[in-house]
């Protein structure tokens, strides 16, 4: 996976699961934390992780400590990779469905228990419903992962979408590019002022957002306008 993706997958996964992830309620979710929280702790930004717990939202410095980290460390990324798989992977066991029963019906075990029957037929015509049912579980099954999937993502955009973001404008600073959660807005406002700096090879770079964070946060108090004049076009 690639750095950005991995990183950001990881601290969505571990803000969704704060506070409980900073206990050991979850062991998964604990595992992560502890990998992060250590992993920060050596590079003196224990303070970094403290603040990003109290507010998951605020989660900018975080995640470009962490690209650091991986960037500086492949075995750091792939203990992150092993730790965001372990996360995941009961959301994907969750969504198993167990199917069996007579000709049109069944037990399908789930959250909940659902139980249906029907008029039962001969041995050999069950037998051979059943068999063709296993098909229909495994397509139930992956149906169910990819809308969990889908539900995941929306939560966790609705959720960013809250904290805001919007306004973004040369004029505004570093800190408030990475208080922002409004990516789209983001990306929009750092296009138009390379554009405007006739500096379309950054304009166009796909981790726009991603590069800008990294800059801003060694610059807090440098405004947007300010940042695309001094960046080199290349």
């Amino acid at each position: 996976m690639e750095p950005f993706a991995l990183v950001n997958q990881a601290i969505d996964l571990l803000a969704a699961h704060l506070p409980s992830a900073a206990q050991v309620e979850n062991a998964a979710a604990h595992g992560l934390y502890r990998l992060i929280a250590d992993r920060l702790g050596r590079r003196n930004e224990s303070e970094a992780m403290t603040e990003f717990v109290d507010s998951p939202r605020n989660n900018a410095l975080v995640k470009r400590l962490v690209r650091e980290a991986v960037r500086d460390d492949p075995q750091f990324a792939e203990e992150l990779a092993r730790a965001v798989a372990a996360v995941a992977a009961p959301a994907v066991s969750a969504t198993v469905v167990h199917q069996s029963g007579n000709v049109a019906g069944g037990d399908i075990v789930g959250r909940d228990s659902i139980r249906t029957t029907t008029t039962n037929t001969s041995n050999a015509y069950t037998n051979n419903t059943n068999k063709k049912s296993n098909p229909v579980g495994v397509a139930i099954g992956v149906a169910s992962l990819v809308v969990v999937a889908l539900v995941v993502i929306f939560v966790l955009k609705a959720v960013a979408g809250a904290v805001g973001g919007g306004g973004l404008s040369g004029k505004s600073t570093c800190t408030e590019f990475l208080q922002s959660a409004d990516d789209a807005a983001k990306a929009a406002v750092m296009k138009q002022l390379y554009l405007a700096k006739n500096k379309p090879q950054l304009a166009a770079d796909p981790f726009i957002n991603q590069n800008t964070e990294y800059f801003c946060g060694e610059r807090p108090t440098m405004t947007l306008e300010h940042l695309a004049d001094i960046r080199t076009n290349g």
